[in-house]
């Protein structure tokens, strides 16, 4: 048989294409996640930029961006957002932006986020060392709250903390976005951040189809599209300490949609017709978006009627307009004393329940290892029990709902005054320095048409293997009305307003005994 010279050619071809991938395969089987993506990354990450319309519901409430620079061998992701919430002045503009800075490898280096809502500014910053995080929250000039965010275990080798935003360039850069892949990263999320131990698990495909670009009509001044993109994206449902989330992402790692749990969603849009179309119509949405949106109120000062702590309570769970939430974001409500109804879109909170053992968050602004935090610890008994705790913190601290009080544990007993998150944080600094699990809550208490925010404290009772909690605010066991929400941020109702935007919770009144 003659092979001709053209069949020797593409043979040739064929060979030396097929040891080149294994070459690369058996490159890529000997590498780190870090050291392929310290490779990849100069190869494949480009500037980039996307635009959102924030909605709740068909409400839109602002916008927000995520824009990726490579600044030399380094790239910082920034995100953007902006949204206009109701108070008693009418609308809030509330505006956060955060700044990723990335080593080659895409480890966060360090981060400075801004917060700024009318009369008050906040800054959190965070810089990275010894495989975590040293974080600094400041609201004035010498005001500083000073923390800790590092890995959960007693790994010889921690996990440097991984922000929300920067997971889609990693799994998109190491090949993960793939069904079947997981990756576990130790997910930074809230203002202020706190961190858990997360295993990420992408799921179906999707196709998005959303403005590219865009024109402004010349009669009515509004901008139109001009030309549609579509992309194939995967979706990553991500159990964050700051509640969970659903993401879409794209082949290159860019966010291409993200839904809450029953908050906001962000919903690609160009910029022109996210941004400008939004400030264009404001002045005559103020009312529609107050309308769309349940009332907030901090409980710690609003005092509503006294609630039971010794029966469980069953909440059906909707969107505002009747809808039932994703399944893949309702399974999610699960957390320590608030388990699911089987097979309903209920969830059920009891006084003790045997929940899900979670891996342990961590809050950096949980001062455990402050001298004055230690102190306050030592000088009270475990034994006493966790109602004595409660009266302890309250016998140190007052409470103060102001946006600029302390919000830490160290800061609590230093001046005396803190917001709940204060109170929770220094009680959950006490019991695990006893060698207690538990963690701070973040959540509501629905009254009427009223959502009350509040913060508390989640306890674990190895021997018995059940969780409680308690409220150090009001010094007792915390009330089974209390929904859990997030394990990370803030009370204040302009924080907790964008994790309840969209949801309605409706009490389900135990059925009454037959008449004798």
């Amino acid at each position: 048989m003659i092979v001709s010279k053209r069949s020797l050619a593409a043979l040739a071809v064929v060979t030396i294409w097929g040891l080149s991938m294994t070459w690369l395969g058996l490159r890529r089987a000997g590498q780190s996640d870090s050291a392929f993506l310290q490779s990849q990354a100069s190869l494949r990450l480009a500037e980039r930029e996307a635009w959102f319309r924030v909605m709740a519901g068909e409400t839109q409430l602002g916008t927000a961006g995520i824009t990726l620079d490579t600044l030399g061998s380094r790239y910082r992701i920034r995100e953007s957002l902006t949204l206009h919430l109701p108070s008693d002045r009418g609308l809030d503009r509330i505006i956060r932006t955060t700044d990723y800075y990335l080593t080659p490898a895409l480890r966060v280096d360090s981060v400075l986020s801004r917060l700024s809502s009318p009369g008050h500014r906040t800054v959190f910053r965070a810089f990275a060392r010894d495989g975590g995080w040293d974080t600094e929250l400041e609201h004035e000039p010498g005001d500083v709250a000073r923390g800790r965010l590092v890995d959960p275990t007693d790994d010889d080798t921690p996990t440097p903390p991984v922000p929300l935003m920067v997971i889609p360039f990693r799994l998109a850069l190491v090949g993960a976005l793939a069904a079947g892949q997981s990756r576990t990263f130790l997910v930074t999320d809230g203002w202020p951040a706190a961190a858990a131990l997360i295993g990420v698990s992408p799921r179906g495909d999707t196709t998005l189809v959303f403005a590219d670009s865009s024109e402004a009509d010349p009669v009515t001044g509004i901008w139109i599209p001009v030309r549609l993109d579509t992309v194939s994206a995967r979706e990553v449902i991500v159990p964050g300490v700051a509640g969970p989330l659903r993401l879409r992402v794209d082949t290159r790692g860019t966010l291409t949609a993200l839904e809450s749990q029953f908050g906001i969603r962000w919903v690609r849009e160009e910029f022109a017709m996210a941004r400008l179309n939004f400030r264009r119509q404001l002045d005559t949405t103020g009312a529609e978006i107050r309308a769309a949106l349940p009332v907030v109120r901090q409980l710690a000062v609003s005092r509503p009627r006294t609630d039971s702590t010794s029966r469980p309570v069953v909440y059906a769970v909707s969107r505002r307009d009747g809808n039932n939430l994703p399944g893949a974001l309702f399974v999610l409500l699960e957390s320590a004393r608030q388990g699911i109804v089987t097979g309903t879109n209920q969830f059920r909170i009891e006084p003790e329940s045997q929940g899900r053992l979670a891996d342990q968050s961590v809050d950096p602004f949980a001062q455990g290892d402050d001298p004055a935090v230690a102190a306050f610890a030592d000088a009270m008994d475990p034994a006493d029990g966790l109602i004595a705790l409660a009266n302890g913190v309250r016998a140190r601290v007052q409470v103060d709902t102001a946006a600029d009080a302390a919000v830490d544990a160290a800061g609590a007993l230093r001046v005396g005054r803190a917001r709940p998150e204060g109170f929770a944080r220094l009680a959950v600094s006490v019991l695990r320095r006893w060698g207690v699990q538990a963690q701070v809550a973040f959540g509501v208490l629905p009254v009427a048409d009223t959502l009350y925010s509040h913060a508390w404290v989640e306890v674990y009772d190895r021997r018995r293997r059940t969780w409680s909690a308690i409220d150090p605010v009001s010094g007792r066991m915390a009330s089974t009305r209390l929904i859990r929400v997030a394990g990370a941020g803030s009370s204040h109702p302009l924080a907790m307003l964008p994790l309840v935007a969209d949801v309605r919770f409706a009490e389900v009144l135990p059925a009454r005994p037959p008449e004798e």
